[in-house]
C-alpha cells in the first residue's frame, strides 16, 4: 500500500478527518458540516443571484482544495438542495462543480442553498 490505510481499519475515520480538517479554512460561507466522510456546506445570500455567485464560487474554491489535496470528487454523486420563497428552479443547472452541473434535490422554503459533498472512491 502506497497510501491511505486499510479499509475498516479504527483510524481510518479519525485520520480521515484530521487529514480534511481544513476544508472550510478558504471559503466563503455560512457554514460547514463534517461527519465521518460527508461534507455540507451552507451558503445563504439576500438574492438567487448573489446565492449562485457565492456557491460557484466557494465550489471552485474547494475544487481547487481537493485537487490540491488529491482527492477527487464525483459530480455525478454530488447533490444541492436549495430553500427558495420563490421561484425554486431558478438554481436548476446553475450550480456547478469544475463546470458540471449538480443536480438539485429536494425542496424548502428559505433562501439557502446546502451543497452535499460525498467522499471520493478510495
Amino acid at each position: 500500500m502506497a497510501h491511505g490505510v486499510p479499509q475498516g481499519s479504527i483510524l481510518g475515520p479519525t485520520l480521515f478527518l484530521l487529514y480534511i480538517n481544513d476544508i472550510g479554512d478558504h471559503l466563503q460561507n455560512d457554514e460547514v458540516n463534517l461527519f465521518a466522510d460527508d461534507t455540507t456546506l451552507i451558503f445563504s445570500a439576500n438574492t438567487i443571484k448573489d446565492l449562485i455567485e457565492k456557491t460557484n464560487n466557494n465550489l471552485g474554491k474547494m475544487n481547487n482544495w481537493f485537487c490540491a489535496n488529491k482527492l477527487t470528487v464525483h459530480p455525478e454523486k454530488t447533490n444541492f438542495m436549495c430553500f427558495l420563497e420563490k421561484n425554486p428552479l431558478a438554481l436548476d443547472s446553475k450550480i456547478l462543480w469544475n463546470n458540471q452541473p449538480l443536480q438539485r434535490i429536494g425542496k424548502g422554503k428559505r433562501e439557502e442553498t446546502k451543497i452535499i459533498c460525498r467522499a471520493p472512491n478510495r
